[in-house]
């Protein structure tokens, strides 16, 4: 009988590689966030870079802004290749795609952003990780653009392998349902931490943070089962 995976993400069937992992498992996709827009006013004109953190920053970002994009003109750089499909189904190419862990991604972003002005839209609560990383090497503007909150009414998944990709993510699930002896998967560090914090063990953190990584990993749990 196929193993049954919960990822905390939707994914998108234009990742070429989703196909191939359905065959193996059985994919729960399903984000435990509901996306709330937030209102700002900022002046960011003159913006050499535009940094996505999230298929969500995008989204919310070029729904609002698409004008200034093709006004001003600046880089686009985006954390990892799931939120360059999602700029990509805006229209719009990346010129730099993030891979590896965030200190990874934030050290070979530096090589096209040290001293340049770099917008940043992202969740209200981000953990800002290649901000940080790069403080006081580029000229951080900082725009919070959405804000993600918990959903208190989901389906059980009933999975043999839970994939978390955020804290909150982790909150919510263990807000309704119990430990099980699930396997888990931390897609990074900060995720990890949070199940650690729930006093959860034996965290398996894959070894990049995007969704093919974690899923992945997921299928080498089951090999070797």
């Amino acid at each position: 009988m196929a193993h049954i995976v919960f990822i905390s993400r939707k994914i998108s069937e234009e990742h070429s590689e989703v196909n191939d992992f359905k065959k193996k498992i059985i994919l729960k996709d399903t984000s435990l966030i509901e996306f709330k827009e937030e209102s700002y006013d900022i002046n960011f004109s003159k913006t050499d870079i535009i940094f996505f953190y999230s298929k969500n920053a995008v989204t919310f970002f070029l729904q609002k802004n698409k004008s200034f994009l093709e006004r001003e003109l600046p880089l686009l750089a985006c954390m990892g290749k799931g939120t360059a499909y999602a700029l990509q189904g805006f229209g719009y190419p990346s010129d730099f795609i993030g891979q590896g862990t965030p200190q990874e991604i934030a050290s070979d972003f530096l090589k096209i952003s040290e001293g340049k002005k770099v917008l940043f839209p992202r969740a209200k609560n981000s953990k800002q990780s290649i901000q940080k990383l790069l403080k006081n090497k580029i000229i951080d503007i900082d725009l919070v653009i959405y804000d993600n909150i918990k959903k208190n009414n989901f389906e059980d998944p009933l999975a043999d392998i839970l994939i978390f990709t955020s804290p909150l993510n982790v909150e919510a699930y263990f807000d309704a349902i119990p430990y099980r002896d699930e396997k888990i998967i931390a897609i990074g560090k900060t995720t990890e931490k949070k199940l650690l914090s729930l006093g959860l063990q034996n965290i398996i953190v894959s070894p990049q943070s995007t969704e093919r990584s974690v899923l992945e990993t997921a299928l080498k749990i089951i090999n070797v089962e």
